[in-house]
């Protein structure tokens, strides 16, 4: 299983603060009033609560842009590209032809990390499991460069 990535921690953080619905309904109102997190935090749950297309791409520019000025690019983007991508699957006329090669470039980006992440863990993983084991160091051979590599049989050779 792969462990969430920092920004869901945060986001998850970002749902637990209680606001009124008085906050919610005139965020704009409330981000001026609140400090950081608790301003990204009612941002986020403005997001996460509005029903109309066009009125949640409004907050969520403002969630991005006050992440940014913030100097917190990487929880604003996955946000801001994710919901995006949601929205423009089920009403593409909102969402211009610029900022759909944005999603996408976010997409492809976002998915070679991932391919890297499980790449590096399977790396490490194999590694773990080499110096877990009681190893014996017959059985392995010499390689170029200093290196020892495991014996194809596991046992050292005769």
């Amino acid at each position: 299983m792969i462990k969430p990535r920092v920004y869901e921690k945060i986001l998850d953080i970002y749902k637990k603060y209680n606001f009124s619905f008085q906050q919610l309904f005139k965020v704009d109102e409330a981000t001026q009033n609140l400090k950081r997190p608790e301003s990204h935090a009612i941002l986020y749950q403005a997001m996460l609560l509005t029903q109309k297309p066009e009125l949640k791409i409004e907050v969520l520019n403002n969630f991005k842009e006050k992440l940014y000025l913030n100097g917190l690019q990487k929880i604003a983007d996955p946000v801001y590209y994710l919901e995006l991508d949601k929205i423009y699957e089920t009403n593409p006329n909102l969402i211009g032809k610029k900022l759909v090669e944005e999603i996408l470039a976010f997409k492809r980006s976002n998915q070679s990390s991932l391919d890297n992440f499980n790449n590096e863990y399977i790396y490490a993983s194999e590694l773990h499991r080499l110096f877990d084991q009681d190893l014996n160091k017959n059985a392995f051979v010499p390689a170029s460069g200093g290196f020892l590599l495991p014996h194809r049989s596991g046992a050292p050779p005769s």
